[in-house]
């Protein structure tokens, strides 16, 4: 959370979406992203939310790379420049 919160602190973010998983770890990174917005590291009109993962499609892209890439042979082949692209993503900023 603290690489991706630096990583939006460079960027136009208007708004961030987390996958919802233990209350928690929701609670941590809501506490994370709760002091980066005091201390200035945000924009300001950032709002973030944490949504079930059949509440955003977008979310469902990750799990399906990951799969993909994790299941070896054909699929790792298929998935590979998904993740090498991810990996590079510092040269997109």
């Amino acid at each position: 959370m603290a690489a991706l919160l630096r990583d939006l602190s460079a960027v136009d973010c208007e708004r961030l979406i987390i996958e919802r998983r233990e209350a928690s770890q929701d609670a941590s990174e809501s506490a994370q992203i709760a002091a980066a917005s005091r201390s200035g590291e945000l924009p300001a009109e950032m709002s973030y939310c944490h949504l079930s993962g059949h509440e955003e499609p977008l979310l469902w892209v990750a799990d399906a790379v990951a799969w993909a890439y994790g299941a070896g042979g054909d699929w790792r082949r298929r998935s590979a420049k998904l993740v090498e692209s991810v990996r590079n993503v510092d040269s997109c900023w």
